[in-house]
C-alpha cells in the first residue's frame, strides 16, 4: 500500500514523464490542455504504477536522509553578561519608529 506522499509523487514523476514525451514529440506543453495532460498522466501512472512508486520511495528515503543530516536541532545562545541583545534592541527600535510615525 502507498503512503499519500508516494502517491502525489507518484503523480508528479507520471505528468513529467507524459509532458518530456510531448515535448519530444513537438508539443508545446505550456499550451496544451490540462485535462488532456491529467488523462494521459493518470493512464501513465496506470501502467507504471510499481516504477513510479519505487522511484517516489527512493526520492522520499533520500529527502529523509539529507534532512536529517543537515537540519540537525540547534539551542540558540543567549547574550553573554554585558553583550548587548541584538534581537531585543531591533524589537525596541520598532515600537520607537511606529511610536515616532503615530504622533
Amino acid at each position: 500500500m502507498a503512503t499519500g506522499s508516494e502517491m502525489i509523487l507518484a503523480r508528479y514523476y507520471a505528468k513529467r514523464a507524459i509532458k518530456n514525451k510531448w515535448q519530444k514529440a513537438g508539443v508545446k506543453v505550456q499550451y496544451a490542455d490540462g485535462k488532456d495532460l491529467n488523462l494521459a498522466a493518470q493512464q501513465f501512472l496506470h501502467e507504471h504504477l510499481d516504477e513510479l512508486l519505487g522511484q517516489a520511495r527512493l526520492t522520499l528515503e533520500e529527502c529523509s536522509i539529507s534532512s536529517t543530516i543537515t537540519n540537525t536541532p540547534r539551542s540558540p545562545t543567549p547574550p553573554t553578561k554585558g553583550e548587548p541583545d541584538h534581537d531585543h534592541d531591533h524589537a525596541n527600535n520598532r515600537k520607537s519608529n511606529t511610536a515616532k510615525e503615530i504622533a
